[in-house]
């Protein structure tokens, strides 16, 4: 059987108590894992639930994804499951945006109910989290013991529902607000970093150029023009950060992607001895400020020699595809997990337990973005299987 909410009947006094409770605990500012754990407490004490869900809506809008469950051990086990819109109960109840109670679920052997009757559950209710006409995700509570719930148990669901449709868009804004401010260190600290760095480079680049009188050989000239070459890169770059943060910098001209790549890598030395396999299409021109798609590339590749394993291989590949010149950059490493997977673009998080900064990736996905393209990745957590970056930016005839 399957219903909506058709009237709201008045709590008794232990409903009361046990929603004052849980209210007390949205008001916490936890994780999702964390504040439905603190719920599920009281609701598993007195109201006879003992399975519940908890889905987000993933940023694509089409799927859900399981962020917290309690029960079994195998409820616990799908912590990452992800659900197409419409699929099970919960992708039904988010599509359609009404709540559902479901009894007697034992005898069901329909496709929607497959797992939550495989988890045991008997009696359900599920609620879509909605706020200002978004739908955030889905609450749902189980019951093995019994076959259904009580309205006043309904009613009571539907409460917590609400206020957990209040704590996610609370948690979403103050999530929203952190990176903001994150963005904006992240800025202040570039732009004092290159004015920092700005000063010593001159000098170096002038001590390189008196050098030149200074050494007689061929070979020695050679390598202070390379040196020379480096400073003044590292000198461009330190400019473009502070144009960037005082809201000035280059013009974005037609640049042979293909050759800058080329160029790029017959300089680059990569840690780690790593290997570097390049498979690049000639010819291939964007419109960007060809300095900062430098920047993005040195940043990929760097950060793939140093997840790959000691002498591995880093492939780098520029294609055409769809209108674009696609950039994939591959390491061989251990991958990204689900739970740090959207964290990668965030400014100062890293993995690396020495030497990471947080800035390299961030940098380039905004660099990227600047230059009307877009940054993404792929990765499966299986060692050796690593993950690629995907950079695309919009050819030019």
């Amino acid at each position: 059987m399957t219903t909506t909410i058709a009237s709201s009947p008045q709590l008794g006094i232990e409903s009361l108590e046990t929603l004052q409770r849980i209210h007390m605990a949205l008001l916490e500012d936890h994780d999702p894992d964390t504040l439905c754990q603190s719920i599920y407490a009281p609701l598993h004490e007195r109201a006879g639930v003992d399975v519940y869900f908890h889905f987000l809506t993933a940023p694509d809008g089409a799927h859900l994804e399981l962020v917290s469950s309690a029960g079994s051990q195998a409820v616990r086990a799908m912590l990452g499951t992800r659900l197409n819109l419409g699929q099970a109960v919960c992708g039904f109840v988010a599509q359609h945006r009404e709540p559902m109670r479901l009894e007697n679920i034992e005898s069901r052997n329909d496709e929607m109910t497959s797992m939550v009757r495989e988890a045991g559950v008997r009696a359900y209710a599920c609620f879509p989290l909605i706020r200002r006409n978004e739908v955030l995700g889905t609450i749902s509570f189980g019951s093995t013991v019994y076959s259904n719930f009580t309205d006043e148990q309904f009613e009571l669901f539907a409460l917590i529902a609400h206020g957990m449709a209040l704590a996610t868009e609370r948690r979403r804004q103050t999530e929203y607000l952190r990176t903001i401010e994150q963005f904006a260190a992240a800025g202040r600290m570039s732009a004092i970093l290159a004015h920092e760095v700005n000063n010593p480079l001159e000098s170096l680049a002038s001590v390189l150029y008196l050098l030149q009188d200074e050494v007689p050989s061929p070979h020695g000239r050679e390598l202070l023009e390379m040196a020379n070459s480096q400073v003044t890169r590292l000198a461009e770059t330190a400019r473009r950060i502070l144009e960037t943060f005082r809201g000035t910098g280059a013009t974005p001209k037609i640049t042979d992607i293909s050759a800058l790549t080329r160029e790029l890598v017959a300089d680059i030395s990569l840690p780690r001895d790593a290997h570097l396999v390049t498979e690049i299409t000639d010819g291939l021109c964007c419109k960007v400020i060809a300095g900062e798609v430098r920047q993005v590339l040195f940043n990929l590749l760097l950060n793939a020699a140093q997840f790959s394993p000691l002498g591995g291989r880093v492939r780098l590949s520029v294609q055409p595809c769809d209108g674009y010149a696609e950039i994939r950059i591959s390491d061989e490493g251990d991958g990204i997990s689900e739970a740090n997977r959207g964290k990668v673009f965030q400014p100062f998080y890293t993995t690396r337990a020495k030497g990471g900064t947080g800035i390299g990736l961030w940098l380039s996905h905004e660099l990227v973005e600047r230059n009307g393209g877009t940054l993404r990745f792929e990765s499966t957590a299986t060692p050796g299987h690593g993950t690629t970056f995907v950079a695309r930016l919009p050819l030019v005839d």
